[in-house]
């Protein structure tokens, strides 16, 4: 193998292990450092999940899911709210919540894990925003909440 050869192996191999975390997924860090479109979606969906703990669903969801494509099924997001609350009563009071995983996907999509920690049991909430250009504001396409520990990214 010839050294320049060797040379542009040794920076590829360098370039993908940086990219790896400790758990073998690749993460994106932007030109600047510090990521401030993370810290504004991790506020929203902070700022949501007290407002359910607030007992304030209906207006939660609204402003949640402002611009989302998921307003677009009335019965889904009627459902959607029932959903929650009934969740919420059978679940104990609520404690805190605790970021568990919020990363970019590319560009375009951010996905966040959050625990909503309730007396009894946690409720795990997954969220997946987009925003198909660099200019534009990020909607909210996918919104879950489940009892599947299982689904839980872990933490390095």
């Amino acid at each position: 193998m010839k050294p320049r050869n060797f040379l542009v192996l040794v920076i590829v191999a360098g370039l993908a292990a940086s990219l790896l975390d400790r758990g073998g997924q690749a993460q994106l860090t932007l030109p600047g450092g510090k990521d401030d479109t993370l810290s504004r979606l991790g506020q929203r969906v902070g700022g949501f999940l007290e407002e359910i703990a607030n007992d304030n669903v209906d207006e939660a969801v609204e402003q949640f899911l402002v611009r989302s494509p998921l307003l677009k099924d009335a019965a889904r997001v009627a459902r959607l709210k029932e959903s929650i609350q009934r969740v919420s009563q059978q679940y104990g009071a609520f404690l805190k919540v605790e970021p568990v995983q919020l990363e970019r996907a590319g560009r375009s999509l951010v996905r966040a894990v959050y625990l909503y920690e309730c007396d009894d049991y946690p409720i795990v909430w997954s969220i997946t925003f987009y925003r198909p250009d660099d200019e534009g504001d990020w909607s909210v396409i996918s919104l879950q909440f489940h009892l599947d520990y299982d689904r839980v990214p872990t933490t390095p």
